[in-house]
């Protein structure tokens, strides 16, 4: 190519030779200078190939030509060094190559124990659960290898798909400047541009078969792989069903005894060597997760050392601090165990998880409970659940496996039995409250029937369905009995987090710091019932296939209303939304606005007013967010604002109008929470205990709580006390006799007031002669206090002192006196009053 270049180049004036080497130059020295491996820089060498604008139409000027034609030089050369170094390096697309061999020999050995076992009359679809799970393994494997191998055919395929626009390009300028400037030193031009860009393509092609050859080969290997499993899954849900009407030999038959032989023993070892342990593609595919959980399983056993004084002291996670080593196997096995729900795993794996966490779980619940019966049932659960697990996944024999459900069902009848028994004493001994006494005696009851019938379902041959409900009882069991001491220490987390000494010095929360970790605590427990414990339930009574199939489809249930469908998912996660909005709209207002948190020491009614606003704002914002979830379209909520506003033109005014009045006192601030007002002139007088959105709540000194339309307060005059400050003037009128002694009354006045603890000095207290009464000497004793509040205390307090100094030194108190003048009087009037009555 660089020869064909240097045959044109030497075809041209001196000068235009210049500017062509420059040119040829310029974008050479560019791209080795930033040119490293070209598979880990693509995106450079997309944009070297992409140099086709979108309009084809566009003619460049005959100067531009020779320039641009460089640009195609320029791309195959750096298209040729990249084809050359993968030569060098392809190892990758050969080990894809090897790999590809080595997983369709295990897809015809998995396919091959297929068809041995659709011929062995044997219904136990757990042994085509195993080859399905292999098969998963090898589909994740393909799909890691998939993606180098579909990087490099994405990339080929821009680079010919950039030539073929090229090629368009270049033919294009050709038919036009053959008409307008039919120069052959064009003419030689356009052909080697044209060469040039046939060769890119011709390159192209030539390396990208074998990756398309190679990608074919895989996706036959996927095809194949697909039509087996969707082969074994579909026999695995006939032989669930199936399984259900099974019916085997009564035991009472001689047949059922002729069942044990020594073939048996066989069966057993064939049905263990097929279960599935810990393989390299279950740990590629799951390695970073476990990799997680055991840096979270240090971080639990780094915590639980390190606080475990403080732990003993917590009421609710004392056992965590008794049983520290039993705390963290569990913890661990229960997030392990939820991401094993949500996998197709190994079913020896889930045992190991099953027996750790088990045994974890029984041992932490020892220390919880109190009963020993209570503790024996834990014993027995997570005793009976790994077993039975363990003689599923060993494919254990049915005679077997039928004697083995019986006897523990007989066991399990017994025990709830004796149980109840104990539950019933206990509760008659006072030892037990009687709710969960009556809750226990419901499920004893529940469960020796259950085993009843399983005992005699078993006993005449129904195999299928005894196995059923045995089996999904003693999972549902197991799945329940850790999820409540897994809420016991989630209610124990949330105490510890709201009684922590970093929210703790959050002066606002720390009054309802109980109630706020209760509530969390109940949050918390729902979405778990909703999202994990429910779903578990249903999938392991069967009616799911998977956990992740129950969760879909216990979510997807719900109804139309027109064309929008409410499904249960959305009203549960509406509602969880609405009471998540609800809880943060009254602790985020708290948070910020507290002195420790905002670094700021703001007015009460300030902080009062903006945390009002805060709640408004985010229940708004919840509100609007919880009905975009369930589907409604925000853009339609005009027509409810409209049919909104004719319901407000009706008969909602006044719930408008003291909604508008209490943003207006929320804003303006005139009255605050915590202020003292009057309202009708000293008849009614209180202080203000909350402003909500129509009516304020006022407290009065009878302790009596009246309820005031907040456009009461703004339309109507009312006399706040403490809106500047809390200091106010009493004015306390003193009457005394004529004669008394002006100067003695002004003293004892004054020493009254100053001798008065809630008495200001400054202002100082003062004395008015006010006037010359009817019967006595008006005087009005005038004092300042620091808080409006004490003025009636201080009032009387003040009344009883001038009483007791006026006594001391002989003032006297008068009361109203009117003297009677006589002018003329009828005598005859009192001659009647003195005749007696006959």
């Amino acid at each position: 190519m660089l020869n064909s270049s240097n045959c044109v180049v030497t075809c041209l004036p001196n000068r235009l030779q210049k500017f062509v080497l420059f040119c040829l130059f310029l974008p050479i020295l560019m791209v080795t200078s930033s040119f490293v491996y070209p598979a880990s820089e693509t995106s450079t060498d997309e944009e070297n190939l992409h140099s086709l604008h979108d309009d084809i139409d566009i003619f460049p000027n005959i100067s531009e030509i020779i320039p641009t034609s460089v640009n195609l030089t320029t791309n195959l050369s750096v298209q040729t060094s990249y084809f050359n170094k993968r030569e060098y390096d392809d190892s990758e697309f050969t080990f894809i190559k090897m790999k590809y061999k080595d997983i369709a020999g295990k897809v015809d050995k998995v396919y091959k124990q297929f068809n041995s076992l659709k011929k062995i009359d044997e219904n136990n679809y757990l042994k085509y659960f195993v080859l399905k799970q292999s098969l998963i393994d090898e589909i994740e494997t393909l799909k890691e290898l998939s993606k180098p191998l579909a990087k490099s055919i994405q990339l080929l395929d821009s680079w010919n798909e950039n030539w073929l626009k090229e090629g368009v390009r270049w033919q294009r300028w050709q038919e036009y400047y053959s008409h307008q400037n039919p120069s052959s030193q064009l003419t030689t031009l356009f052909n080697l541009a044209l060469g040039t860009i046939h060769d890119g393509k011709q390159q192209v092609i030539q390396h990208i078969d074998p990756l398309l050859s190679l990608q074919v080969e895989g996706a036959a290997i996927q095809t194949k792989i697909n039509i087996i499993t969707q082969e074994i899954t579909y026999l695995i849900k006939e032989l669930r069903v199936e399984s259900l009407f099974d019916q085997s030999p009564p035991f009472y038959s001689p047949v059922y005894v002729d069942q044990f032989k020594t073939e048996m023993l066989d069966s057993t070892w064939q049905g263990v060597s097929l279960s599935t342990w810990f393989n390299m593609p279950f740990l590629a595919r799951h390695g970073i997760a476990y990799s997680i959980l055991s840096i979270l399983f240090v971080i639990c056993a780094v915590i639980i050392r390190n606080n475990r004084a403080n732990l003993l002291e917590s009421k609710e996670w004392t056992f965590l601090a008794k049983r520290p080593i039993a705390s963290i196997f569990f913890i661990g096995s229960l997030l392990s165990g939820i991401q094993l729900e949500l996998w197709e795993v190994p079913k020896t794996v889930a045992l190991i998880n099953s027996i750790v966490g088990g045994i974890a779980c029984a041992r932490l619940l020892d220390y919880i409970l109190s009963e020993r019966w209570l503790k024996q049932a834990v014993y027995s659960v997570m005793i009976v659940y790994p077993l039975t697990v363990l003689l599923i996944a060993a494919g254990t024999p049915p005679p077997i496996f039928r004697l083995y459900v019986f006897m523990a069902s007989i066991l399990g009848l017994i025990f709830c039995i004796r149980w109840n028994k104990k539950n019933y004493n206990n509760h008659l001994n006072g030892n037990d409250n009687v709710i969960s006494a009556a809750l226990y005696n419901k499920i004893l009851h529940f469960m020796s029937l259950l085993f009843l019938l399983i005992i005699i379902i078993e006993f005449f041959g129904q195999d299928g369905i005894a196995t059923y409900l045995f089996k999904s009882t003693i999972i549902t069991m197991a799945i329940i009995v850790p999820m409540l001491l897994f809420f016991f220490i989630i209610r124990g987390a949330m105490k510890w987090i709201f009684n922590s000494p970093l929210v703790w010095q959050i002066k606002l929360i720390r009054n309802d710091a109980n109630e706020y970790a209760r509530q969390t605590g109940i949050f918390i427990e729902v979405l778990i019932i909703f999202f994990f414990l429910i779903p578990a339930i249903l999938s392991s009574w069967q009616l799911y296939p998977t956990l992740t199939d129950a969760i879909s489809g216990i979510m997807a249930l719900g109804f139309n209303i027109g064309e929008l469908r409410i499904s249960l998912g959305l009203i549960v996660v509406s509602t969880l939304t609405l009471f998540a909005t609800v809880f943060i709209s009254k602790v985020i207002p708290k948070i910020l606005l507290d002195e420790s948190v905002s670094g700021k020491l703001i007015e009460r009614g300030a902080r009062t007013s903006i945390s009002h606003l805060l709640q408004y704002f985010i229940i708004i914002v919840g509100f609007l967010i919880a009905v975009s979830m369930i589907g409604f379209d925000l853009t339609k909520v005009t027509i409810i604002l409209g049919a909104l506003g004719v319901g407000i033109g009706f008969g909602l005014q006044g719930i408008v109008n003291n909604f508008v009045c209490g943003l207006v006192l929320l804003f303006e601030r005139p009255l605050r929470e915590g202020d003292t007002i009057d309202i009708s002139d000293g008849l009614s007088m209180g202080v203000i205990k909350k402003i909500g959105l129509r009516a304020t709540i006022v407290q009065t000194f009878d302790n009596a709580d009246m309820i005031i339309p907040n456009a009461d307060l703004i339309s109507n005059q009312v006399t706040n006390w403490t809106l500047q400050n809390r200091q106010a003037r009493l004015s306390v009128p003193v009457g005394v006799a004529y004669g008394s002694d002006v100067v003695l009354v002004n003293t004892i006045l004054l020493e009254c007031a100053k001798n008065h603890q809630a008495v200001l000095k400054s202002p100082p207290p003062y004395i008015l002669f006010m006037d010359l009464g009817d019967s006595s000497l008006n005087f009005q004793l005038r004092v300042w206090l620091a808080d409006a509040d004490e003025r009636i205390t201080v009032r009387s307090d003040l009344y009883h002192d001038i009483v007791n100094k006026f006594a001391e030194e002989n003032i006297e108190i008068p009361f109203p006196q009117r003297d009677l003048h006589l002018r003329s009087v009828d005598l005859d009037v009192f001659k009647n009053l003195q005749k007696p009555i006959s």
